[in-house]
């Protein structure tokens, strides 16, 4: 067969260009070249984004922002100066590909799209987490830690308007939390008060407030019913409690007061000045509780965030060499020639 083939192939004369020669020139013959990745921009596209994030993240997940807000804001403007600058130069280099009439080409191959999403993921990231953190357990605790503790405090004696500054309050032996007037206001969670009152050991009836006002509440999140006055939270059945913290989260205080004023209509009473507290047996052991709760929060966001970013680098990687890839076997297809052609 070989020869049956070689027999219809003319012959050419002595020093011509062999037609198979035309067909396979050296900068046209199919080549076995591979993707080669370039391993150092591929690194700082894994740590300085998650770097980026922890930066955001503890910027605003720290006593500091307490401290100093705007300072803090200031901070996260300027390293959010980066991601502008990014911004800037993919849009710029996508605008001149555009006018130059999208030739394949002009813009040059590189990791610049994918730093633009990883950065801008870390700098949006770990503002939005650094912030959830600070809400839910920092802020709670350096507010408490920063207000005035109080001791022996009487709810049949003091007012809500001489207890403002007042984060930590050890009520005197026989205060309680009268259930029986316990109520809720429901927005999407429900927002539980009980009014903390003070108990006669000799007739064991409840005292009523020199004021006529029952300003101090004990609250909780989601831990009572919509239909009855089954108050659950905190310590609320712990023996010997007689510890609060004050709740300073302005958008629950909002949702405790109108709770309070429903069960001023419920149980025809009066509550003037409100606050609110947490109800516990040990205030320190709390407030330490919270903030081993807010670090260890802290450590996995940021460990989860490192994963992340690992795992979408993976997937770009993946994802560019099988384009490459793609493209060069169909521009070795091209190449191959027809059996027809050859012969």
């Amino acid at each position: 067969m070989h020869r049956h083939m070689q027999s219809h192939i003319p012959e050419e004369p002595y020093g011509s260009v062999q037609q198979h020669e035309i067909l396979y020139e050296d900068d046209a013959k199919p080549s076995a070249r591979r993707t080669r990745m370039n391993f150092f921009p591929m690194l700082l596209n894994l740590f300085l984004p998650w770097f980026m994030f922890c930066i955001a993240f503890y910027t605003f997940s720290s006593r500091f922002h307490h401290l100093y807000p705007s300072i803090s804001w200031t901070v996260y403007g300027f390293t959010c100066l980066p991601v502008v600058m990014l911004w800037l130069q993919w849009l710029g280099l996508k605008a001149v590909h555009v006018a130059q009439g999208g030739i394949r080409g002009l813009v040059p191959k590189s990791w610049l799209a994918y730093s633009v999403f990883a950065f801008t993921a870390a700098v949006v990231g770990g503002a939005f987490f650094g912030l959830e953190n600070y809400g839910s357990f920092l802020a709670p605790f350096y507010s408490a830690t920063d207000m005035q503790s109080l001791a022996n405090a009487n709810p049949s004696v003091a007012r809500g308007s001489f207890m403002l500054d007042a984060g930590k309050v050890n009520w005197i032996p026989g205060t309680e939390l009268d259930f029986s007037r316990s109520w809720h206001f429901k927005n999407g969670d429900v927002y539980c008060v009980v009014p903390i009152v003070l108990r006669n050991a000799d007739d064991n009836a409840i005292v009523e407030p020199a004021s006529a006002s029952y300003d101090f509440w004990a609250v909780g999140k989601n831990c009572c019913s919509v239909g009855s006055s089954d108050f659950q939270c905190g310590d609320y059945n712990t023996p010997g409690a007689l510890a609060s913290l004050r709740e300073t989260r302005a958008d629950d205080i909002n949702m405790y007061r109108l709770a309070v004023m429903q069960a001023e209509s419920m149980f025809d009473m009066v509550s003037a000045q409100p606050l609110f507290f947490s109800w516990v047996a040990d205030p320190v052991k709390t407030l330490t509780e919270v903030k081993q709760v807010s670090r260890n929060n802290g450590i996995k966001i940021c460990f989860s965030a490192f994963g992340f970013f690992a795992l979408s680098l993976a997937a770009t990687t993946g994802l560019v060499l099988y384009v490459e890839q793609s493209k060069r076997a169909a521009e070795e297809q091209q190449q191959i020639p027809h059996m027809g052609e050859a012969f």
